[in-house]
Formats: structure tokens, C-alpha cells, sequence
């Protein structure tokens, strides 16, 4: 895979993730609860002409999630928005929009005098839970759903928060930043020392510099990026990774992923 596929992946995905910060750029950069949609003579004309009432002030929310315990409810919006109504009839009034991509909680699905089918569900807007009936085809149940079948593969969904891996409980610290060649130099050594005499006792260590230099060398850099492997000053990362931990000092790595000239010119 070339470069600039790469580039364009990392794009598409980010805007995926972070759709709501999107949202909010495009709307230039101002904060976006719910807002009223005004609906002047036309569209009004439009709407009664379809058989919709426009009675009730309609409001859009932005994309909202909130905390959903039985997850076979969990649900999410397909279509560009879901009309949220009263009831299941298309003449009943709109009472508000929920954003597409928005997580929300499904309550029951009907079929309607027509044979169609409609999902009840729960939605937050703003600081508001809503409640209402909207078309099933606009709700899916996967998130991967609201994905091209290009990205199909790819999960998105959040994972459980870890507390304590094992063989590496979690532990309050208080560290010192080291760069590649503090980690491999006689600097090292005095660091260490230091730690007996206070009460640092973790190293945030450079992985990936701000260069895109490595801290030792990786098969993955060598595919793609050779020339951050070519000044690696670790030979051993096992070696210094025991030296460390004999010394009861905890290590964190640190890998700088956006900014990278080495990658850039590869």
C-alpha cells in the first residue's frame, strides 16, 4: 500500500471516530447543542403537502451517547437523521432529529396498518432524553453497519477500561522524561541512582522520537521507514527493559505518531 493510501485511511478514519468534532468544525467551530430549525412558508407547504404537521417546533440534535446497560438495546442511526413522532403514523408531528451515527437505546419495534415497520426508541438531545417512533430502516444495530464495505472490517466500538494488566499492576508514579539517547547513555546510569535518592520512580521513555527515530530497531520500520532504524542507539531493548524493572523503575513508552520527517520522506 503506497503512501498517500495510507494518508487517506488515517483520514477517513479519524473523521469516522471523532464524528461529532466534524460536525462541529464544519458548523465553524462553535458549540452545537440543539437547535430549532425554522420552517418558512415553503418548506411548511412542502411538509403539509406530504401529510406532515408542522405543529410542534422540530429540534436537531448533535451526535449524543449516553451509558446503555443491556447492550442487545444498543442501536445506532443509519439514515442522515431519524424523525423522532408521537406515534406510528407519518402524519404525526416531528418532535426532533437524531443525528446520524448517534447511539441510541431501541424500546420496541411494531409494524404499522401498512405493514411497515417502526422502532421505538430513546435518544439523547442536548440535556434532554427524548422518546419516539421512527422508521427500523433508519436504526441498525452494529455500528460496523454505518460503514462503507471498504472499512467493514475495521471496529470501532469501545473497549473495557483495564485497570491492571497482568504482570504490570497499576501503580501511582512519578516520572522523569528521557529521550533516545538519555535511555542509552551513561545518563542512564545516573538516572537510575537518582531514582534511589527520590521519589521519581518512572521513565517516560522516547520509543519514537519527534525525528520519527526509533529507540531500537522494529521489523515493522525496517518495511516501511529503513532510515529510523539506522540510528537506534539500543541494541538490546530486553536487556535495558530487566535493568529497568530490577530497579523497580515503571516505564512508559512514548511515541510521537503525528509527527514523523523520516515517514514523510519515505
Amino acid at each position: 500500500m503506497k503512501k498517500y493510501q495510507l494518508i487517506l485511511i488515517t483520514v477517513v478514519i479519524i473523521a469516522v471516530i471523532s464524528g461529532g468534532a466534524v460536525y462541529a468544525s464544519i458548523s465553524g467551530g462553535k458549540a452545537v447543542g440543539k437547535k430549532s430549525i425554522a420552517t418558512n412558508k415553503k418548506s411548511e407547504n412542502n411538509l403539509t403537502q406530504q401529510g406532515i404537521t408542522t405543529e410542534k417546533a422540530v429540534t436537531e440534535s448533535v451526535i449524543e451517547t449516553f451509558p446503555i446497560a443491556d447492550e442487545s438495546k444498543i442501536g445506532y442511526v443509519k439514515s442522515e437523521s431519524a424523525q423522532l413522532r408521537d406515534n406510528m403514523t407519518t402524519t404525526s408531528a416531528i418532535t426532533v432529529k437524531v443525528k446520524k451515527r448517534s447511539k441510541i437505546k431501541i424500546e420496541e419495534e411494531k409494524k404499522d396498518e401498512k405493514g411497515k415497520l417502526w422502532t421505538k426508541i430513546t435518544a439523547k438531545v442536548g440535556d434532554k432524553t427524548v422518546l419516539g417512533w421512527t422508521f427500523s430502516e433508519n436504526i441498525v444495530k452494529e455500528y460496523k453497519e454505518l460503514l462503507s464495505e471498504k472499512y467493514s472490517m475495521l471496529d470501532f466500538m469501545p473497549y473495557p477500561k483495564v485497570v491492571n494488566y497482568p504482570g504490570n499492576p497499576r501503580q501511582k508514579v512519578k516520572g522523569i522524561y528521557m529521550t533516545l539517547y538519555s535511555a542509552s547513555g551513561e545518563r542512564l546510569n545516573k538516572l537510575i541512582d537518582m531514582t534511589k535518592r527520590t521519589k521519581i520512580n518512572a521513565f517516560v521513555i522516547d520509543v519514537k522520537d519527534d525525528n520519527g527515530n526509533m529507540l531500537f530497531k522494529t521489523a515493522a520500520a525496517d518495511k516501511f521507514v529503513p532510515n529510523a532504524n539506522k540510528s537506534a542507539p539500543v541494541k538490546d531493548i530486553k536487556a535495558l527493559m530487566k535493568k529497568l524493572k530490577d530497579n523497580k523503575i515503571y516505564t512508559i513508552a512514548r511515541i510521537v505518531c503525528f509527527k514523523d520527517p523520516n515517514y514523510s520522506k519515505a
